[in-house]
């Protein structure tokens, strides 16, 4: 049954005769999006996904959908949007749009208002009673937002703004069912689509366990995906297991060409990879938001879909987090470190004097091309704003284009991913517009750039051991150690000369990264994929038990994909034993290093 995009509810005005009529629209619902894109990175923060019209400049393609009026009348028209650098600078905005309905452009352009997200009001308009369209129409291609868009015949009703009693109206306005519909019942539910998450659930599955994956876009890769284009790093099938990494093996592209190049990403060979398992079900476009827990246990978590907010109830002995941001863990009260660790805390001789909240950065990847004619480029007042000397005379990004060292990869993510829009979109122009060298750009226009940044770090969940850089130098060994380390500490930090511009928004960084190779060789404890005190969850990924200065030697996808068929493996050996993941450790190591020796099958 097809979803409805729009939701049209009659409701009783409160101290008036007769009725008043309300119409809801999820923006992200619409039935066409044309050139506008879901982006849902921020929704646990701002209670939604929402339309984005990303068009690198150009006005991109309306997006529309259908919907009921249910009496003729006036209505007046909110939408909830946010006026994207308000926080950044106090020059007109670039993200405003307007409404349009049937043929009529309204006046009226959304957009300009706070630096939040809020309810704007805009048009009233006389609409009369049958079907109509609404259409999203850009002005300018530089990333204007919408979230939902209210329509009432009561112009005293004002939508609620603030996030809880807004979910809960959503709900009913959505008319969402108050019991969550059951998406089944499994022996291990992966939270994260990425490497981690696809080798977690494929290992579990080929070993026998009925799995659910569940993946917030509408593909799989996380990171090493097409939206986000970090090529695969690190190496598998090393040290005393050599028969993991199997499944990584199997993810590997074909040709790697590096980030312009989608065979480098293989987009639906994850997919075709997946599906191809008979004990997966796969769930794309669903974000983990809610997590139910009993005695340390997890016993159900809900995910809704990010297009039609429709929910879902897993239930299931065990779960993985694979989600990067340790979101489920979050949800389900586990423990957790965001941040630098001092050396005072942790003994480390390369951890920072004093505790702080910096971490690894986030980027968008970006590359530019000859058009083969004269290109043109608005000036962007809105955005970082360049000289000869803090120029970046650069065509595509590299590794460290980076943002977010010292904010919240969390709660301030929004800010952090638009910072980097804005130094993407300042640099460029600048290069095009005012720089002495511009005749050389005269020809080029961005081809590509990003939306969905790629996380370093984040969350980092806690398990019965956290590594630390001591480890790494070694040697030292575990008695459950099983996945091998094969990339160096590398610690990013803000670029010192991009700081002397663009002190405390920097978007370059500089890598410490003096041995590319881990040496000597150590393995990840098992005991790093589980957490310490919530009983049933594994982790796999970026987010393990790890300080920060070890993390940034343990964070690379070759390696996190084998710490899901690690998790994989462990999670058949509890169903087997009855245990929980400590009591594999406890009770059954021997069984699961035989079981790491033998490695999982081959799907072929």
């Amino acid at each position: 049954m097809r979803w409805l995009v729009a939701l049209m509810i009659l409701i009783s005005g409160c101290g008036c005769s007769g009725k008043k009529n309300l119409i809801f629209f999820e923006a992200e619902s619409f039935t066409t999006k044309g050139g506008w894109v879901v982006d849902q990175q921020f929704m646990d923060i701002m209670g939604s996904p929402y339309l984005m019209a990303h068009g690198i400049g150009k006005i991109v393609d309306d997006a529309w959908t259908s919907f009921s009026v249910p009496a003729t009348g006036k209505y007046s028209i909110w939408v909830r949007t946010k006026n994207w650098t308000a926080k950044f600078c106090k020059e007109q905005t670039p993200g405003i749009f307007k409404i349009q309905i049937d043929n009529k452009v309204l006046p009226f352009i959304y957009g300009q208002g706070k630096g939040e997200w809020c309810w704007e009001k805009g048009d009233d308009v006389l609409l009369e009673k049958g079907n109509s369209k609404i259409y999203l129409k850009d002005l300018t291609g530089f990333n204007g937002r919408v979230d939902a868009i209210f329509l009432t015949s009561d112009e005293d009703h004002i939508p609620p703004g603030d996030i809880k009693s807004l979910s809960g109206m959503r709900k009913k306005w959505l008319n969402l069912p108050e019991k969550t519909p059951s998406a089944g019942k499994y022996d291990l539910v992966v939270a994260g689509g990425g490497i981690a998450g696809i080798c977690a659930s494929v290992s579990a599955a080929r070993l026998g366990l009925k799995v659910a994956l569940i993946q917030d876009r509408p593909i799989l890769g996380g990171n090493n995906s097409s939206e986000i284009r970090v090529v695969l790093r690190g190496k598998t099938q090393t040290g005393r297991f050599p028969a993991l990494g199997s499944i990584v093996q199997e993810l590997e592209p074909e040709i790697e060409e590096g980030i312009t190049s989608a065979k480098s990403f293989e987009d639906s060979a994850k997919i075709s990879l997946v599906k191809a398992e008979k004990n997966i079900r796969l769930f794309l476009n669903y974000h983990v938001f809610d997590a139910e827990v009993v005695e340390n246990s997890i016993v159900a978590i809900s995910a809704k879909n990010i297009e039609t907010s429709r929910e879902l109830l897993f239930e299931a002995p065990l779960f993985a987090d694979c989600t990067g941001d340790a979101n489920l863990g979050f949800l389900a009260g586990a423990d957790y470190r965001v941040g630098s660790e001092s050396k005072a805390q942790t003994g480390e001789s390369r951890a920072s004097d004093i505790e702080s909240n910096q971490v690894l950065g986030a980027g968008l990847y970006w590359w530019s091309k000859d058009a083969g004619i004269e290109t043109n480029f608005p000036d962007c007042p809105w955005a970082y704003q360049f000289n000869e000397e803090s120029c970046q005379y650069v065509t595509k990004s590299s590794w460290n284009w980076e943002s977010g060292f010292n904010q919240d990869m969390i709660y301030e993510f929004e800010e952090i991913r638009d910072n980097q829009l804005r130094s993407v979109f300042g640099n460029w122009s600048f290069q095009k517009n005012h720089s002495k060298r511009k005749s050389e750009y005269a020809r080029m226009e961005i081809a590509e750039l990003g939306y969905i940044m790629g996380k370093r770090e984040s969350r980092r969940m806690l398990g019965d051991i956290i590594i630390t850089q001591m480890d790494l130098d070694g040697p030292v060994s575990y008695p459950d150690g099983c996945v091998e380390i094969t990339w160096g500490i590398d610690i990013h930090i803000p670029d010192p000369l991009n700081s002397k511009y663009f002190s405390g928004q920097e978007f370059r960084a500089v890598a410490i990264h003096p041995n590319k190779e881990s040496s000597p060789p150590f393995e990840v404890p098992y005991r790093c994929f589980y957490s310490r005190n919530i009983k049933n969850l594994f982790m796999a990924g970026r987010h393990i038990s790890t300080t920060h200065v070890a993390h940034a030697a343990t964070r690379v996808q070759r390696n996190t994909g084998t710490y899901g068929e690690v998790v994989g493996i462990a999670a058949s050996l509890c169903k087997k034993m009855n245990a929980e993941p400590r009591g594999i450790y406890d009770s059954y190591l021997e069984e699961l290093k035989e079981a790491l020796s033998t490695g999982v099958p081959s799907g072929k």
